[in-house]
């Protein structure tokens, strides 16, 4: 299997669109226009047409992101499939409840699966390149998107999950895409303006993951570029110094080994004689 998926991922880099080095790059720019986009979606586009055009985009990129391993890009394309489907069904049939509870559901598994992938990638790559950072970012805005559609599910799962103090204090029956998005942005950076709050046990444990990922997230993704910039990248100049210092250690306890027991052969490793450094 690992054969087959090397030979697939020279494949896919021998053509033009699996040539690029920044792979990422183009699913974290959806990711930020979407963001800048959003606020002027409502006044531009009453139906929200151009909201699913660019949802759609991202659907389409993080697919693409997956390109270069075959099993990961095949379960992309299946879990992609549904949730396009769904997502054109309640904006072309209405906010049916059934069809938008299935188009929120879908859109969870698609995004978690494509967040795991990718932060599976970055956590394990041996080198730090652009499109590893560019990857970090990606998954930090998907834990945001994520737990935004959490919240959309929670809403609709439990009625007044939310509340909100502006302009008047109200407990909210369920909340809007925006909101949703607008909270959870909000708490990941620990920012928590406090016009919109969760006050059911539901919403309040989701918020706490949340904040708490977006921390951790942050600080494991530090350290772990800390320590590749301490390692080198392969052949480079710290890693070659690193592999020096071990096999000249192992040639010094060999030399050892053989002087000790008269020229013969032996493990390597050299072990100080019964009595030796006492007087």
């Amino acid at each position: 299997m690992d054969d087959e998926s090397e030979e697939y991922g020279r494949w896919v880099r021998g053509r033009w669109y699996g040539r690029t080095e920044n792979r990422f790059l183009f699913l974290l720019a959806s990711l930020v226009i979407i963001i800048f986009v959003y606020p002027f979606v409502g006044e531009l586009d009453p139906g929200d047409l151009l909201l699913r055009v660019l949802t759609t985009a991202i659907l389409i990129l993080s697919v693409y992101s997956l390109i270069d391993t075959k099993r990961n890009f095949i379960i992309a394309i299946l879990l992609l499939i549904p949730t396009a489907v769904t997502s054109w069904a309640e904006y072309l049939g209405g906010e049916i409840a059934l069809i938008s509870t299935l188009a929120l559901l879908t859109n969870l598994a698609f995004f978690l699966f494509v967040t795991l992938v990718i932060l599976h990638r970055i956590l394990t790559t041996r080198t730090v390149t652009k499109d590893t950072i560019f990857g970090a970012v990606c998954v930090y805005l998907l834990f945001a998107y994520l737990w935004g559609t959490l919240y959309l599910i929670t809403a609709l799962a439990v009625p007044g999950s939310f509340a909100t103090f502006y302009p008047d204090t109200e407990v909210l029956g369920t909340i809007e895409y925006g909101d949703a998005m607008y909270f959870s942005f909000v708490t990941i950076t620990t920012c928590g303006y406090g016009d919109l709050i969760p006050v059911g046990n539901v919403s309040r444990s989701l918020a706490m993951l949340e904040a708490a990922t977006g921390v951790l997230f942050i600080a494991t993704f530090v350290a772990r570029l800390v320590a590749l910039a301490g390692k080198g990248p392969p052949g480079s100049a710290v890693e070659n110094r690193e592999t020096t210092d071990e096999s000249r250690k192992e040639e010094e306890d060999q030399k050892r080994c053989r002087d000790n027991e008269g020229g013969e052969e032996c493990d390597g490793t050299y072990e100080e004689p019964e009595g030796a450094g006492h007087g």
